[in-house]
């Protein structure tokens, strides 16, 4: 049974209007709007049909009734909106990352908001929720209709004044329209690339990487079996669409320098650059770089060393200083395509699943990390 505390009735009950009946009429006397609550959140917290509704409780048709009254009357909304924003004030609520995510539920009766879809007809359930999983929107839509779509629809659902710095989703929101628009709002749209995506990447990886490991469980350790402990954007070119996007100088096409740091031991496995040369510059530190179909060719590099690797090569390089290591890196696309593709040895794929396991190397490949063969063949 669910039962308000004293407290948590004082808390709210200013947003709920009790029933009343003029003095000398006939009748009994309303239910007591604390009892009629408790017993919509117990049908909410249980998902039972409204005549499930235990004896200890109102009549269901009368919690049925006033529970539509509510909802008309926009009073759960006004509530909702009330609650969130004190979390919000007390520091409870964390609107800085939110996520956004639909489900499929069917409808085979229909009904005024039902769309007919592959699947039957349905509607779909739209919500947003904050990093700690308080949801901030959740909506209800015709299932016809792509989530791409609805975004901003949730919105008019949303429940607090300051929108959210990112908005992380999967790969039904990968959509640079959707992109553009929620950036004229200050929100930022993170979410993986479709596979079957024809158009450039547009998607920073470091920071999707760094919600999709969270998201898939992902260890640390293995995600740096693919990728430089930290990567700093540097200069791109202002029409570049890759991850290095963002980068704070704009320089010519052709030219993307950004900055990877190591700590001792750490540095990327086997991968191969499809469209681009890459140089490396050793700042601090020193890096081994290895090459080759297996990475059987191996040289250090001392700071102030340089080497190159043409695209389609094989390469790897790690920090085998005691000290924090700098890599100035510059990669120079070859094709028209200002993009920069890249693909993992199997025997990296190997390596994770025997020192992390399955999983993690499954959450790897779901993020966007190809393992292909050495040789490029």
């Amino acid at each position: 049974m669910i039962r308000l505390t004293d407290e948590q009735w004082e808390r709210i009950r200013k947003h709920f209007p009790e029933e009343h009946i003029a003095d000398g009429r006939p009748g009994r006397k309303p239910i007591p709007t604390r009892r009629v609550l408790e017993a919509v959140l117990w049908l909410l917290n249980t998902g039972a049909q409204w005549h499930m509704l235990p004896q200890s409780y109102p009549n269901y048709k009368t919690v049925h009734r006033r529970f539509q009254a509510w909802c008309r009357d926009e009073i759960l909304r006004r509530l909702l909106t009330d609650v969130a924003n004190e979390l919000r004030d007390r520091g409870a609520l964390d609107e800085e990352e939110c996520f956004i995510d639909a489900t499929f539920v069917m409808a085979k009766g229909g009904g005024a908001e039902i769309g007919a879809t592959k699947r039957g007809k349905g509607m779909k359930i739209m919500a947003i929720v904050d990093r700690h999983g308080l949801p901030l929107s959740v909506s209800t839509h015709a299932a016809n209709h792509h989530e791409v779509r609805l975004v901003q629809l949730c919105f008019d659902f949303y429940m607090i004044e300051a929108k959210p710095e990112n908005l992380i989703g999967d790969r039904a929101y990968d959509s640079d329209p959707l992109d553009e628009e929620l950036r004229r709002d200050g929100i930022e749209m993170i979410a993986p690339h479709r596979a079957n995506r024809s158009k450039p990447p547009t998607q920073d990886r470091r920071r999707l990487t760094r919600y999709m490991r969270r998201a898939h469980n992902i260890p640390p350790g293995a995600v740096e079996k693919v990728a430089a402990r930290r990567v700093y954007p540097v200069m791109a070119p202002a029409d570049y669409q890759g991850r290095s996007a963002g980068a704070p100088v704009k320089g010519p096409r052709g030219l993307i320098v950004s900055i990877a740091e190591c700590e001792p031991g750490n540095g990327p496995g086997l991968h191969r650059h499809l469209n681009t040369v890459e140089n490396f510059f050793c700042l601090t530190g020193r890096f081994e770089i290895a090459w080759g179909d297996r990475g059987e060719h191996r040289l250090v590099l001392e700071p102030l060393d340089m080497i190159s690797v043409p695209r389609g090569e094989n390469r790897s390089f790690r920090n085998v200083s005691n000290e924090l290591g700098r890599l100035l890196v510059m990669i120079v696309p070859e094709t028209d395509e200002q993009v920069d593709p890249v693909s993992y040895a199997p025997s990296l794929a190997k390596d994770i699943e025997n020192e992390y396991g399955k999983t993690a190397l499954a959450g790897l490949q779901k993020i966007g990390f190809r393992f292909e063969d050495e040789s490029g063949s």
